[in-house]
């Protein structure tokens, strides 16, 4: 009842201070595939070991299951990407009940990353982190990638979600080395699909000092092999990355750099030194079309969506990944 209360205050606080907007600044919703293949990511949710489990007295299990609940609302997602800190309290049963809250209430292919409160060999063998591949929209949701044979230079339809381990064990801070950019390259050349790539790191500044400091070491390399010198050969079209606590959007040449809010607390743009934003719980959408295109909206949590909390027997059981 405290968490639920607490939410409420900070969604009622964000539309108080809110600017009013004009008509064509209102963002669309999301709406179903007709208008692209739907991505919901999700990120930063801390979880702990007990449902219980509270971080800056919040506990992070609701506010996931509020977010989810509000989602599911909205559209049915052809995948859904974890960007990290999906733990905050890195145990196997921390990561059954993340699993066990998103197969609650849907059934898309899931790409989890680790973030610098995982552990990876825990999250690995836990949940999904393979490269999915999603049809373009004259294919099933979810299915087989589709596409007519066409000449050389034709663009691809689908979409192919390829993740990446940017956290350094022990360290807040990430970096990604050359094995694991190696292993993106091989993903990205043996795509027939554009290829977004998933992060918990910032490969950039986003002008929030503190936090600036923990971005990828080897930003610049990784940058490379992701394709932003412009190259028309590359399909990477976008990477998507956590751990700031707030919404991001930026480019690199042809690279769209997205950042999702957390799924509990937000911190504060643009501060030198630590601070905590009062913006509620977030997620974000992504709308990728088959010409390569992607739009993109961030979503706040309703005070209405403050209590949804999914039964203990369902959020303990042993889903399938």
């Amino acid at each position: 009842m405290e968490t639920a209360l607490a939410l409420s205050r900070s969604c009622e606080r964000m539309r108080a201070r809110r600017p009013a907007v004009r008509a064509s600044e209102l963002p669309t919703r999301p709406s179903g595939r007709a208008s692209g293949l739907k991505v919901l990511q999700v990120t930063d949710c801390h979880l702990f070991a007990s449902p219980a489990g509270r971080l800056r007295d919040m506990r992070t299990l609701d506010t996931l299951n509020a977010v989810l609940a509000q989602a599911s609302e909205e559209a049915r997602p052809d995948a859904i990407l974890a960007t990290g800190d999906i733990a905050q309290e890195a145990h196997p049963t921390t990561y059954a009940t993340f699993l066990a809250a998103v197969r609650a209430r849907f059934d898309a292919p899931l790409l989890c990353v680790p973030g610098n409160h995982d552990s990876e060999p825990m999250l690995s063998s836990s949940l999904p982190v393979e490269p999915v591949t999603l049809a373009s929209e004259k294919g099933g949701r979810g299915g087989a990638k589709e596409r007519e044979t066409g000449t050389e230079g034709d663009a691809p339809g689908g979409w192919r979600l390829v993740g990446i381990d940017t956290h350094i064990e022990g360290e807040t801070g990430g970096r990604t080395g050359s094995a694991v950019r190696e292993r993106l390259a091989r993903a990205i050349d043996s795509a027939n699909e554009h290829v977004l790539v998933a992060g918990h790191h910032a490969p950039v500044r986003i002008g929030t000092d503190w936090l600036d400091v923990h971005r990828i070491e080897d930003s610049d390399e990784l940058l490379a092999c992701l394709g932003t010198q412009g190259s028309s050969r590359s399909p990477v079209r976008a990477y998507v990355f956590g751990h700031v606590h707030q919404a991001v959007d930026q480019t690199r040449g042809p690279l769209r750099l997205l950042a999702s809010p957390s799924t509990c607390f937000q911190f504060r743009p643009k501060s030198a030194g630590f601070g905590v934003d009062d913006k509620p719980p977030g997620y974000r959408w992504l709308t990728l079309r088959a010409d390569g295109s992607l739009t993109t909206e961030v979503r706040w949590l309703e005070a209405s969506h403050a209590t949804n909390p999914i039964p203990p027997s369902e959020i303990h059981g042993k889903p399938q990944r």
